[in-house]
């Protein structure tokens, strides 16, 4: 497992070094063609975007107040500043312009999102909500995100029965997403209401060619309820399920380590 995550970090960096490098000979290029047009608004906004995707966010405010200067004939450019507003956790800044570019686009899904994120920023937390349930209900398409968010902000409200409710909604929206279920596992252990983690665990188990972890946390779940058979009957059908695995699965680091962790917590019973 450390040497795929290894791995998956050396392609991430490369792939982002990469993006990074296509950004800058873009940037490049729309400053020659300001340059060439130092009076034209459009480019300013369009370079001050680059740079906001380049993570060079003064340049990119630079960009964008030189736009609004030189009067751009579009209010979007207050909706990449609260974003960038958000980026750099410029939070009193960034709800004041998301308030200007939402009182002209009152239902624009992007923008009321970043509202959202900010006003979770600034602990405002019923906002948030608000906010973000607005996101959820004029999203055409839903999104897990949006359900994700707003289930963490309740979440931070110990709105727990809340939390659970829009992860319901989720999975109604989009199907059993292993991560509405991660969440309400989380929020299960986080309340130690292991029954219904256990009850979840169960479920995926009985969907899944792969039992061995479900079973590792089903056993888990039973041992803080102090059930100790319980415990034990499910450390061994893991352990089973990692026996019926083909050999070269069963030599993987991550189901040794798994393994090791099962038998050890099987003995300490």
């Amino acid at each position: 497992m450390r040497v795929l995550i290894l791995v998956l970090f050396i392609l991430g960096s490369f792939f982002t070094m990469q993006a990074h490098g296509d950004l800058h000979e873009r940037i490049v290029k729309a400053t020659e063609e300001i340059s060439k047009d130092s009076s034209n608004p459009s480019l300013y906004f369009k370079r001050g975007q680059l740079y906001f995707q380049h993570e060079d966010f003064d340049n990119a405010l630079a960009d964008f107040n030189k736009a609004k200067k030189l009067n751009l004939p579009t209010d979007e450019v207050e909706y990449w500043i609260a974003r960038l507003y958000l980026e750099t956790k410029n939070t009193t800044k960034g709800i004041e312009t998301i308030k200007l570019f939402l009182a002209n686009n009152p239902t624009d899904v992007n923008a009321i999102r970043v509202y959202a994120k900010l006003a979770e920023q600034a602990t405002d937390l019923a906002t948030a909500v608000i906010q973000f349930k607005q996101v959820i209900g004029l999203t055409i398409t839903p999104l897990p995100d949006n359900y994700l968010e707003l289930a963490a902000v309740l979440r931070q409200q110990k709105d727990y029965d809340g939390a659970i409710e829009w992860l319901l909604k989720g999975s109604e929206a989009l199907g059993k997403l292993y991560v509405f279920d991660a969440e309400m596992i989380s929020i299960y252990k986080e309340l130690n209401n292991y029954p219904e983690a256990i009850r979840i665990y169960q479920r995926l188990a009985y969907s899944s060619n792969r039992k061995e972890v479900y079973y590792f946390e089903i056993g888990n779940g039973f041992l803080q309820m102090d059930d100790k058979d319980a415990a034990s009957k499910y450390y061994k059908l893991s352990l089973g399920a990692i026996e019926m695995l083909p050999p070269h699965l069963q030599e993987t680091p991550a189901m040794k380590e798994l393994a090791d962790n099962v038998k050890a917590a099987n003995e300490n019973l």
